[in-house]
């Protein structure tokens, strides 16, 4: 059975599911994502940085990517363990993934991570603020802004992994 995920509004009550830590360490700030199937729920515990708003979290078959606190997790959800734990010196601020890739941007690349593994960095950018639209079987779509301009598409071809602006 496929897994799915909730991102909690509220701390759970203590004891009703088993719960998992991730990040750097155990203070801060936290937000909690139920993962959950047809026979088993647990909770993964991570850091935020004070910035619930900036979690996101993409389950597919047994894995979720999950970006929290500028770091990116890829999580297989049978076993309860990251499988990796992507940092970036810029700060990701925004990821997609589907079935086959994950694709996380920070202020100056983006990351595609498939099977657990980080394949490129696609560099030479720099994005003010970044967000991802969409992404389908041939193209992630997304838009940038630099500070003094507006909001720029582009689209990263998912077969070359090359960023082209919207033509």
């Amino acid at each position: 059975m496929n897994w799915q995920h909730e991102i909690l509004d509220e701390v759970p009550q203590g004891g009703e599911f088993t719960e998992v830590f991730f990040g750097k360490d155990q203070s801060g700030d936290f937000t909690w994502i139920r993962f959950f199937n047809g026979t088993d729920a647990w909770l993964g515990v991570f850091q935020n940085g004070g910035s619930p708003d900036k979690i996101s979290a993409y389950t597919f078959n047994h894995r979720t990517a999950v970006l929290a606190d500028k770091t990116v997790y890829i999580i297989d959800l049978a076993i309860k363990s990251a499988l990796l734990i992507q940092v970036s010196k810029n700060a990701f601020q925004d990821l997609i993934a589907d079935e086959k890739s994950v694709f996380a941007a920070d202020f100056t690349t983006i990351h595609v991570i498939e099977n657990a593994r980080l394949i490129k960095v696609i560099d030479g950018y720099y994005f003010d603020m970044f967000r991802f639209k969409s992404i389908t079987p041939t193209v992630v779509l997304g838009e940038f802004f630099q500070y003094g301009g507006d909001w720029n598409d582009l689209q990263i071809d998912r077969q070359s992994l090359v960023i082209r602006g919207r033509e």
